[in-house]
């Protein structure tokens, strides 16, 4: 296949400096004659440091994961409490079944304890 330059463009590389994707729209223009050929669309990146690129990466997944944790532990807290007036009923439940359904019932009532099989 034969490769055809149809034009150039030129893009400044600090709007690529924070190493980000960013959806760019550059004008195309003629090599010879400098008159606007067209536009060329495209998803940039520079990446001049992968350990800076890296760090900022495992930051922001950090930050994402202590802000799930949190609402997840909110949520524990909210499912408790609404647990607590039926505890009593959930316990007399309990001692009416089978060992099986006891083990599936303290699994859903304390999700973090571990059960044996």
């Amino acid at each position: 296949m034969e490769q055809t330059v149809v034009g150039e463009g030129k893009i400044k590389l600090e709007r690529l400096r924070d190493q980000k994707k960013h959806d760019e729209c550059v004008e195309l223009f003629a090599s010879v004659e400098g008159s606007a050929v067209g536009q060329l669309f495209a998803v940039l990146q520079w990446i001049y440091s992968r350990v800076r690129f890296l760090n900022e990466v495992v930051h922001k997944w950090d930050a994402t994961l202590q802000e799930d944790e949190i609402s997840m532990r909110a949520l524990e807290d909210r499912i408790r409490d609404l647990r607590a007036p039926f505890q009593s009923t959930l316990e007399a439940v309990v001692q009416s079944v089978s060992i099986e359904q006891q083990i599936f019932l303290t699994h859903q009532m304390y999700p973090g304890i571990l059960c044996p099989i």
